[in-house]
């Protein structure tokens, strides 16, 4: 069993790799497919053995081989933690299999396949908008998707209450950009609501809120008082509601019990 865990975090730090440079290159509108990974100071191509995710940044000490210049933490940050979170997917989908309103329930041992796309899409997600405030629309649209493949093909027979979910959940956020005139999210995160309503179901999608909120605010909180922020600055929401997800994932069920006692 240990090594399956092993597998599957490099299979991690691999696509951690891919989805760090994707994420990278859409902020400077390079396309994935315009050649190999290049410096960043100097602008020549790395070679492949210099580009071994967390192996070479390691051997390396974290200096550019061609030109000695230091090597930004966000790239061997990235492939650590997809692989940590692609070694902790066994769990999450073990998770799901207890919930009462995940979809994976009916869906067998082929929820880890759809587990696997389903955090892709998340750390995609999370990196774009953490660079570049924005939330690509087809990146949603594939995420909403795949939620409709596998209900469809798992039998989930609550796909109306699923649907219900997710326009509450996104209308609730729509809400609040027109009365922060967009300056507390924009429709990105209010589209991405859909999928994740839809994905959670009733009532964890209304406890994704809560959680993403409250994570939002105390990290907004101490990069005010850090400095490291300012009051009127814009801070990606993204991130906060990926993060609330896979915290609503681990403890919704409790939260629910206790926030929708009387309900």
């Amino acid at each position: 069993m240990f090594y399956y865990y092993i597998f599957l975090f490099i299979i991690g730090i691999c696509l951690g790799s891919f989805l760090g440079t994707y994420a990278w290159r859409f902020k400077r509108n390079i396309g994935i497919g315009k050649g190999r990974s290049f410096c960043d100071k100097c602008k020549r191509k790395i070679s492949w053995f210099d580009n071994i995710p967390l192996v070479s940044y390691l051997v390396l000490a974290g200096k550019s081989r061609c030109c000695k210049a230091k090597i930004t933490f966000y790239y061997p940050l990235v492939e650590f933690l997809t692989g940590v979170v692609f070694a902790a997917l066994p769990y999450f989908t073990n998770l799901c299999f207890k919930s009462s309103s995940c979809i994976v329930n009916n869906f067998g041992s082929k929820s880890i396949v759809f587990m696997a796309f389903v955090f892709v899409l998340l750390i995609l997600i999370f990196l774009i908008d953490l660079l570049t405030l924005t939330i690509p629309d087809y990146l949603t649209f594939l995420f909403f998707g795949l939620v409709l493949f596998f209900s469809f093909f798992s039998g989930a027979g609550d796909i109306y209450a699923r649907l219900f979910a997710g326009f509450v959940s996104a209308t609730f956020l729509l809400v609040i950009v027109f009365i922060t005139k967009g300056k507390g999210m924009g429709l990105g995160d209010v589209k991405l609501a859909i999928p994740v309503g839809y994905f959670l179901g009733y009532p964890n999608a209304f406890v994704w809120l809560y959680v993403s909120f409250l994570v939002g605010g105390l990290v907004a909180i101490i990069l005010v008082v850090g400095r490291m922020a300012k009051l009127k600055g814009r801070i990606a929401f993204g991130p906060f509601l990926v993060i609330g997800l896979l915290i609503t994932m681990v403890i919704g069920d409790s939260l629910a019990g206790y926030l929708f006692a009387g309900f």
